[in-house]
């Protein structure tokens, strides 16, 4: 049962993640950029359920969205570079 609704949130999440994100032209970065934001977030509150004061939950919220924004407009700014060979010969 929590299999279950663990992978409806995975689903979600990443599908705004990536909504938020836009598309890089990189199936690959995209999917890992995608998935670190919705990590952070989900992370941070699961960290501050943990650890944190519920008084100040509005702080923490206003924190995360933030660092998200700032993540992904750091993101944004930087272009995919092309994949480069690693075969020396």
């Amino acid at each position: 049962e929590f299999s279950a609704l663990y992978l409806r949130y995975e689903a979600v999440s990443l599908s705004v993640a990536a909504a938020v994100l836009g598309d890089t032209g990189a199936p690959e970065l995209d999917r890992w950029q995608a998935r670190l934001l919705a990590e952070f977030v989900a992370g941070g509150i699961l960290n501050w359920v943990d650890d944190g004061d519920p008084a100040r939950d509005e702080e923490v919220v206003k924190r995360l969205s933030q660092g998200a924004r700032g993540m992904a407009a750091a993101w944004r700014e930087l272009p995919p570079e092309p994949p480069t060979s690693s075969d020396d010969s």
